[in-house]
Parts: structure tokens; sequence; C-alpha cells
């Protein structure tokens, strides 16, 4: 595509969605115009007058709805070539497709958009208008050429014809009288120049036609075609040196241009050019192959005539036109055509899925919370009861983290938090977690670890390590029905290799390569059998990646898989040593006091239960004035537990102003904002600790023990 600045026309009477469209095309396409329209007649003027390379167009806008607009601007010749992608959020089915494309439009995607999918779309877009104002700019110079050259032509026959009607008169005038014999000579002697003169003029027009023939683009020819269907080129220009790599004296030799042919398409050639009965004319799309071998494709168009002479032969008139970087932008655009629709396919079988996955945990808790307001249960069953929430409630948890992940990923804002921690610690906890779930499945688990606790201490991202190791520990449980599943490390040079080998169902080569895609999996519809988002792989392939490493699967079916990844292995060259365990569950407060800032009567319900059974003093803020008066008028809170959302003023200023008052108060941020970055936002502004809700018992028992005792 050229260095032009590409002009976009978004219409859409919502401005909320042009601001959004123009921040993404601006993000993709530095330098890009882009215009707007609130309206269908506002959107139809501006094409009139800025001639855009592309229009974004909403269907559902008033007055003018986006197909009665799309209509309207292929109606007009002045703006018909400009591609049109129609934009819809409501009217997503087959029928309204359809109904698009015969508006006239070239495109058609479904909102929510995806950028990337959309930035593909305008360039092909904005490549296929480019390319058709090309081709109509050459047709234009060319017609313009033609009817020069046409008029030089026609001066020319009527200087020579008149030149002829001159002689005529002097032959008259000499057999008339021989008494004018030598003014004749004369006369014939002036009309011999003139003649000179003429044909002079002549030679200079045949060069200059040869001039503008040869720097045409394309190739024009005729031909004679005898019987039994023999060629014989009479005449070819163009540029057929520069299309074909052959010279016009190769061509002429070689009879005809049928040779270059590729063998798949000689039927086109037999029927659209060879097989032409006199009168008939047509064209027809095929490949030839260059001199150099290079196979381009060409737009033929044939006129096939009898000579006039009657001999039995034909004479057909016809041309060449390259047409390899339309059908180069075709093929694009038909790749991203097909990639549109199978990413569509993915998020529809995604959204079911997870519609099932989000039910089934919910279906558990509603069911067995209401089950609890039994009074007839037995104690046993009640803890299994609640133990049977308590898991669901976990597994909604996960599906939602992964959910968060997953939009993290595609929006490009996985960022990495490098502490220090023991790498074997983690393996170890991990092994522990999971000995259950492999156990009660009636599997082996084994961990190897390569480093010995000198050296085990690494500085990267545990949590998305943890999270990486835990999403295929769990995929390893999941798929294996019986044998074992190994984990753990070896360190090789400067990585950090990892391995998760099972002994389950395995996966298929034709299926390997797309394990890592978002919203992929093996089994889909009803009959799954295994369940889940179908996202942890991605989210894990996003997060070796964002941790300098890769990914990659060995995979049998039947045998089971193994799936392997590096991260780099930086040690923080502390020596861990055995620290003794901390003794949990023992809280004593002594009667300290707490402040908890919270808006939710429910989530400060739950933490007021807690604290009381822990012998805590317990005040309670529902907004941000509020807690500041608090904290001002007793000076005996030990500790704030501090909400990040409140509906006056936002936690984190509150705790600025709390430390300005009082810098040496423990403040921990209790807040449902988990995304990367949140925690370190809470700590710049000075909390002392940051607990993510859902809050565990065992984690706010930690965070009191830590700043209260």
């Amino acid at each position: 595509m050229s260095t032009k600045v590409l002009k976009i026309l978004a219409i859409d009477d919502n401005q909320d969605n042009l601001i959004t469209l123009k921040a993404v095309i601006a993000d993709a396409i530095p330098g890009t115009k882009v215009l707007t329209a609130l309206d269908g007649r506002s959107g139809i003027s501006l094409a009139l007058s800025e001639n855009p390379d592309v229009i974004l167009l909403d269907i559902v806008m008033p007055v003018f709805d986006g197909l009665s607009v799309c209509r309207k601007l292929k109606e007009n010749v002045r703006i018909s070539h400009i591609p049109v992608i129609i934009l819809t959020a409501l009217k997503t089915d087959r029928s309204t497709r359809i109904e698009a494309l015969e508006a006239g439009a070239e495109a058609f995607l479904a909102k929510p958009l995806d950028p990337v999918e959309l930035i593909a779309q305008v360039k092909a877009m904005a490549k296929i208008k480019e390319s058709a104002d090309i081709q109509r700019m050459e047709k234009t110079e060319l017609s313009t050429l033609v009817r020069e050259r046409t008029l030089e032509i026609e001066k020319e026959l009527s200087e020579r014809k008149k030149a002829e009607e001159e002689l005529q008169k002097a032959n008259q005038k000499l057999k008339q009288t021989q008494v004018a014999t030598l003014n004749l000579f004369e006369d014939l002697k002036k009309e011999m120049q003139a003649r000179e003169k003429s044909e002079l003029a002549l030679r200079e027009s045949e060069k200059r036609h040869r001039y503008i023939s040869n720097i045409i683009s394309d190739v024009a020819y005729s031909c004679t075609r005898k019987p039994g269907k023999s060629f014989q080129l009479s005449w070819i220009s163009g540029a057929t040196e520069s299309l074909t790599g052959y010279s016009n004296e190769e061509l002429m030799e070689s009879g005809c241009w049928e040779f270059m042919v590729v063998e798949s398409d000689k039927v086109l050639f037999d029927k659209f050019v060879s097989g032409m009965e006199p009168g008939a004319s047509g064209h027809t799309e095929l490949r030839i192959m260059r001199k150099n071998g290079d196979v381009a494709w060409m737009d033929s168009f044939v006129k096939c005539m009898v000579d006039a002479e009657n001999t039995g032969e034909y004479l057909l008139y016809g041309a060449l036109v390259d047409i390899s970087v339309r059908k180069k932008y075709e093929s694009e655009l038909l790749i991203s055509k097909n990639k549109a629709e199978e990413s569509d396919r993915l998020k529809s079988a995604f959204l079911a899925n997870m519609s099932h996955e989000i039910r089934t945990p919910m279906n558990g808790i509603i069911g067995f919370s209401e089950l609890l307001t039994d009074t007839d249960i037995s104690i046993p069953e009640r803890d299994r009861y609640i133990r049977i929430i308590n898991d669901n409630c976990q597994q909604l948890l996960h599906i939602i983290n992964d959910i968060i992940d997953i939009s993290k990923i595609e929006a490009g804002l996985i960022e990495t938090e490098q502490v220090e921690f023991c790498l074997n610690d983690l393996m170890d906890s991990l092994a522990e977690n999971y000995q259950v779930k492999a156990v009660t499945k009636g599997l082996t688990l084994n961990l190897l670890k390569d480093l010995e606790c000198n050296s085990c201490s690494i500085i990267s991202d545990q949590p998305k390590l943890r999270q990486i190791l835990e999403n295929l520990l769990s995929n390893a449980i999941k798929f294996t029905q019986k044998g074992q599943v190994d984990f753990g490390y070896k360190c090789v040079n400067d990585k950090l290799e990892f391995f998760i080998k099972d002994t389950g169902i395995g996966i298929s080569e034709e299926h390997r390569s797309a394990v890592f895609d978002r919203f992929w999996q093996v089994e889909t519809g009803l009959a799954r059998q295994y369940g889940g988002t179908g996202l942890g792989l991605s989210i894990s392939n996003a997060f070796v990646k964002s941790l300098g490493g890769e990914i990659s699967l060995e995979s049998t079916p039947s045998l089971g898989s193994c799936f392997n990844f590096s991260i780099p292995y930086n040690q923080s060259g502390f020596k861990t040593v055995e620290e003794k365990p901390m003794e949990k569950g023992k809280a004593e407060f002594n009667g300290k006091t707490v402040l908890i800032v919270e808006d939710e009567p429910d989530n400060f319900y739950l933490l007021n239960i807690i604290l009381n059974k822990l012998g805590l003093n317990i005040f309670h803020a529902w907004d941000g004035a509020q807690a500041m008066q608090l904290f001002i008028e007793h000076p005996e809170i030990d500790l704030v537990l501090m909400d990040i959302k409140l509906p006056d003023i936002p936690g984190l200023e509150i705790t600025r102003r709390m430390l300005v008052e009082r810098g040496n108060i423990h403040i921990v941020a209790t807040t449902a904002y988990a995304m990367t970055g949140d925690r370190e936002k809470t700590l710049n502004a000075g909390c002392s600790g940051y607990l993510s809700k859902p809050i565990r018992v065992e984690e706010l028992v930690d965070v009191l023990n830590e700043f209260l005792k």
C-alpha cells in the first residue's frame, strides 16, 4: 500500500462507539484520518466530499438504518467503489449478514469488536480500494491516450485523402492537355513533396503510437486462427516483457501465448480464447507461467471476428491485464474472513461452555445453601453441605480468575512482579495440594526437584509460575484415569526447565497446534466429559512468554502427554534455611481495636462475626468521611481494614489522610480489585497489607497476627 494518509469514515449514532473506533484505529494505524458521522445523511455527505478509503457502518441507526445507508452509498457512482464494513451488536443472525452483503457491503463484523480482526479487515479493504483506484486511473489514462491517438489518425487520414484528391486532379489535368505538361510536372513535384511530408508525419505518428503502446502496463494483441485451430500472432504491444518475461519477438515466433498458460487452466483458454465463435466476445481469469517460473494471474479479454477476405480464418483481438495483486488481496481477505468466522464459532462455543461452567457451581452453592435452612439435618450432614458449598465457591472463583486473566491477555495488560521466593517450597506446596486429588482418582503423583536448598531461592513472578503449574497439573489429573502424573524441574545452564507428564488420554497430532489457542477445546457440545473453561492452556502459554520462556507439548493418544516449559534461572543469592512453621489458629489480641471501613452490609457482617469471635473491639464506618471522623475521635484504634471502593472518597485517599494524621497506624486494604498492579497501588499509597476478596479466615488471622501481636 502507498504511504498516503489513510481515511476511515465511521458512521454510528453512538458517540462512545465512534470514540472507541477512533482510538483503536489510531493505535493500530498511526497517522490515519478518522472521519465520523452520527447519522446516515451526514455519512453520505462526508463520503462524497472526502472520498474515504474504508467506511465503517453501524446497522442500527435512527431514520436511515445501516443497510439503507449502504444501498445509498452503492447507488452513487462517485462513491460506490468504497468498501463498506457493517458493524452490529444486535443483528448478528445469518439473514442479516446476507441482507448486508446484498446491500453491497464488503464485510460484516459483530460487536463487541475484536481489535485485531477489525484492523485486519480495515487494512484489507483499504488495499482493495487503493488497487481499484489505481485501475480506474490507469483505464482513464488509457482511454485518453486512445482518444487522442484516434483524433490524430483521423486528422492524418483526412490530410492523406486530401493529398490523394489533389493528385487525382493533377492526373486529370495531365490527360486533358499536353499543353500544360510543364505546369503538370511542376504540380506533380509539389504533390510529391506534400506526399513525402504526409508520409513523414505518418511515420512520426506510428512511432508515437509504438511508444504509447509500450508504456501501457497491459498487453494488447491480434492473431489469426487458421483452420485446425492453429494460431499466428500478427501484432502485439504493451508491457509484454515486463508482464510475461518474454519479448515481443519470442511471442511472435511461438504463434500464440497459449504455451504460457498453466496446465490446470488450459481448459479455460480453450473455452474463452481458442474456442470463441465469430461475433462472440468475453473474458476469463487464468494463470500463466512467466519466463522466470513465477505464476501470475491474468484477466483475458477476447473478441472474435471473421476474416473480411473470406479465407476461412478467424481474427482474434484481445488483451491481457495483470490481476496478481488483486488476487493476492482477495486471498488475504478470504483468509481474514475464515479466521473471523472461526473466531466467532469458538467464541460462541466458549460462551455456551462458560454458561455451563458457571451455572454448575452456582447450582451447588444455591442448592446446598437452601438445604442448610432445614433444622432437621444432622451436624455431619451440615458440615458436608458447607464443605460442598465452599468447594463450589472455590471453583467459581477459579472460573472468574480465568476470565479476568484472559481479558488481560487479550488487552495486552500482562505485567510481571519479580520477587524472591524458594522454588522448592513452591513445588512442595503444589505436591501437597494435588496429592489428595491424585489419590482420590487412584493416581500416583511424583515430584522431582533438581536444586538443593542453598540454590533454590530464585527471582521471578511466583503467582504466575504457580498458576502455570496449577493449570497443567489440574489438566494432567483431570485427563488421566489410571497410572501416574510426574512433575518437577531441572536446571539446565541458565534456565529452569519444568515438566508435567501424565499417562492420560493424550492429544492427537491434528489438535496439538491449537491447544494453546483461546476458547479452544478438543471436546465441544453437550457430551463433553471433562468440563473446564478451555482457557487454562492459553493463559499458561501467555504467562510463560511473559516470564521470558517457551512452552511445548509432546503427546500420544491413549498413552499420555508431557508439557514442557522453561523460564530464566535468576538465582537470588539468598540461601534458604528451614524455618519453624508459624502457629496458626492461636489468636490472642488482648482487646485490640479495629476500624472496619466497608460500605457493603454483607461484607461488614462477615468481618464483624469473625473479629468478634477473636475478642476484638470494632468500629464501623460506611464511607470515607465517617471513617476519618471515627479515626480522629478514637486514638485507641490499632488497625484499619480499608475497603478501596467507597461511595464518597476513594479508600486510598482516606489511607493517605489517616497516615498524615497518625503515621504509625497499620492499614490493610480489603478489596475486590484483584488485577495485576492493584496490590502495588495499595502498598504505594501506604497500606501495610493487602487482602483480596473473597477474604479467607486464615488469611485474615495471619494479617491480624502480623500487625496486632
